[in-house]
């Protein structure tokens, strides 16, 4: 994890913290910070690609940061972090929508 990354993240909080019309619920659970996205032959981004990654598939250098339930910041997401999400979607039958 690079300090860069840690720092867009921080930047990316203050923004977040700064919109008066965003509701605390509507912030996003999961940031994942990429050095370059896919791209189609226009351009555009490849938004299936990312659809398909999730937050299981994501390979260095790409960082995923997470803000679980009632926290205040993010955190960078962990092997543990995965497993313990693997386990409550498991629990709840639900395992694989994540996969």
């Amino acid at each position: 994890m690079s300090a860069l990354s840690h720092v867009r993240v921080l930047d990316f909080t203050r923004f977040l913290a700064a919109q008066p019309d965003l509701s605390p619920k509507w912030l996003p659970t999961y940031v994942r910070i990429a050095e370059a996205l896919q791209r189609s032959e226009t351009n555009k981004v490849v938004k299936r690609a990312l659809q398909q990654e999730g937050i299981v598939r994501i390979a260095p250098p790409d960082v995923v940061w997470w803000r679980p339930r009632g926290a205040e910041s993010y955190r960078a997401f962990t092997e543990s972090d995965l497993t313990a999400l693997r386990e409550q979607f498991a629990r709840a039958g639900n395992l694989a929508r994540l996969e």
